[in-house]
């Protein structure tokens, strides 16, 4: 059965890339029996991960989470499915961690005494 799994082993590739995806490098390494099986799981792990920047990023103006941050105080606003997953995911967490883990940044801005005086000083200036 070693024997076996070694050999196994070695008729496997190692297909290390690095992707650029939600303003962060990712460093991503898949072993696998085939160079075209990893290939297509980056690529397809990268289309998600713009997908998700394209959902959630503060960034964008047009993405789902930039539109729900602006409207929300105005009237209620439908959520797609997978964004109120993330939601509940996050939650979840939450739960989970004791409050550890949040998406909520504010109170961390507020505890270490960034908040207001940080966006005062950014408010009118181009972040480079």
């Amino acid at each position: 059965m070693i024997v076996l799994l070694f050999f196994i082993f070695l008729q496997m590739d190692t297909l290390t890339k690095q992707i650029y995806v939600m303003g962060s490098v990712a460093d991503i390494k898949i072993v696998s029996s085939s160079t075209q099986i990893s290939e297509n799981f980056i690529f397809k792990l990268t289309e998600y991960g713009h997908h998700l920047e394209k959902m959630i990023s503060v960034y964008d103006s047009t993405s789902e989470l930039s539109r729900l941050n602006r409207i929300i105080s105005q009237k209620p606003i439908a959520l797609s499915p997978e964004l109120l997953n993330l939601f509940v995911l996050a939650d979840s967490a939450y739960t989970q961690t004791d409050g550890y883990f949040s998406i909520n940044i504010l109170p961390l801005l507020q505890y270490y005494q960034i908040y207001p005086s940080f966006f005062d000083l950014i408010k009118h200036k181009e972040i480079a």
